[in-house]
């Protein structure tokens, strides 16, 4: 494994000291929504340099994880030690008192990661939470669909990506061509995925004012960003009523010819050795500014945990420490928020196959000049609840103008509870 070659438990952040706290014989719980053995290499690196602390990692879907960490933090369950927090809903957690301080590790985080990770772990000037990944989208391409259908790769260059009006004319023409579906979003109805197009149209993050608590979900650019959304529905180019977890398999099996994805969906697309595929910029708005959806999941001590003292060491280890940073990933699934574990991942993305070749040049472009945050509000996990169940309503047809009046009205009841 590349990656890992020449790394210690002893690189950039130093070696993990035993003891502190409550002292050794300590056995935390770390609640995460990755796949159970996900972070196996990981634990065991901090277990060997840390002897008298043990971790029992335990698994929750992504989609429950929430609702699991508020209704057991909520009644101050000691059971919980460390968690992975999704960073727009760090301020939310915080508000609820449900993170710890770290304000003490910020300016080692700033030495480490990224200054626009540490701001996402960050909420009224404190640092609740240590950057674990960051995320960006790509445009995944056929290239036997796209040949077929006698259509130029894109190309790689971020001064060259397509638009999305090209894109949807390229989309139709490689189904002439014999590909079942023109073009998918690996997480449709999602407002992750769907910000960026949002911002390229011209319109805003969704939330407005001095806390981001004042809904603005009606203006022009989420107007033409749903809009499009929807017609790529009805004219049949995205397949509809398809689960977003069967979507990386069903452009791996040579059925999709455009796929917009994260990096974690590489790995399935590998596992097809006959599936040719390239890699390009996300498309933007024709006039419109390029955009790219960025964060992802970072690390928490709760602060209802009787073991704090060693939470706060094995968040350290899995996020500042280099080699820790590093085994917290699973090859080139995830981009490590970690500097220095980046720097190695580079070369591991670039070097897991010809397509990906210049890959992670892309990516840094991106993370460096597209990349749009989800807005930072204690409102944030009601707003993307709402949000998400009415960009579904649009993909499946329902009126954009109607479902926009229906969805700020909604939230404006909903945030309202907050005050302003």
């Amino acid at each position: 494994m590349p990656l890992l070659i020449g790394l210690t438990t002893t690189a950039c952040f130093g070696p993990i000291p035993h003891g502190g706290g409550s002292g050794g014989g300590v056995t935390l719980q770390f609640v995460g929504a990755q796949p159970d053995g996900y972070f196996d290499k990981a634990i065991a690196a901090f277990e060997k340099a840390n002897p008298g602390i043990k971790v029992k990692y335990v698994s929750n879907p992504a989609s429950q994880l929430s609702q699991v960490l508020q209704a057991r933090l909520g009644g101050k369950d000691s059971s919980i030690d460390a968690f992975t927090a999704d960073e727009p809903k760090i301020p939310s957690m915080a508000d609820r008192g449900f993170l710890l301080p770290l304000d003490d590790l910020k300016d080692e985080a700033g030495k480490q990661v990224s200054a626009e990770a540490v701001r996402a772990t960050t909420f009224d000037n404190k640092l609740y939470a240590l950057p674990l990944w960051t995320s960006t989208a790509l445009l995944y391409y056929n290239k036997d669909l796209l040949k077929k259908a006698g259509i130029a790769d894109p190309a790689k260059a971020t001064d060259q990506r397509l638009s999305w009006e090209q894109l949807t004319a390229d989309a139709k023409k490689a189904q002439a061509g014999g590909a079942q579906y023109g073009f998918a979003f690996e997480q449709p109805g999602r407002y992750y995925q769907l910000e960026p197009l949002i911002r390229s149209a011209g319109g805003g993050t969704g939330l407005s004012g001095a806390k981001n608590l004042t809904p603005a979900i009606q203006d022009r650019g989420w107007k033409k960003a749903l809009t499009f959304y929807q017609g790529l529905f009805k004219k049949g180019i995205t397949p509809k009523g398809i689960q977003y977890t069967q979507l990386p398999s069903l452009f791996a099996n040579g059925k999709i010819a455009y796929f917009l994805a994260n990096t974690p969906s590489i790995a399935i697309f590998q596992k097809n050795p006959k599936l040719k595929f390239g890699v390009a910029p996300s498309p933007t708005f024709a006039g419109g500014k390029p955009a790219t959806p960025t964060d992802s999941w970072a690390l928490a001590v709760s602060p209802y945990s009787r073991h704090q003292a060693e939470a706060r060491k094995f968040i350290s280890f899995l996020s500042l420490n280099e080699a820790g940073a590093a085994l917290s990933g699973q090859d080139i699934a995830r981009i490590p928020a970690n500097k220095h574990a980046y720097a190695a991942w580079s070369q591991l993305i670039d070097a897991a196959g010809p397509e990906l070749a210049g890959t992670s040049k892309l990516i840094a472009d991106e993370l460096s000049r597209t990349a749009v945050k989800r807005p930072s509000s204690i409102g944030y996990t009601d707003f993307e609840s709402v949000v998400n169940k009415m960009i579904d309503n649009i993909g499946n047809g329902g009126d954009v103008n109607g479902s926009l009046t229906d969805g700020q009205s909604q939230l404006v009841n909903t945030l309202g509870r907050f005050g302003t």
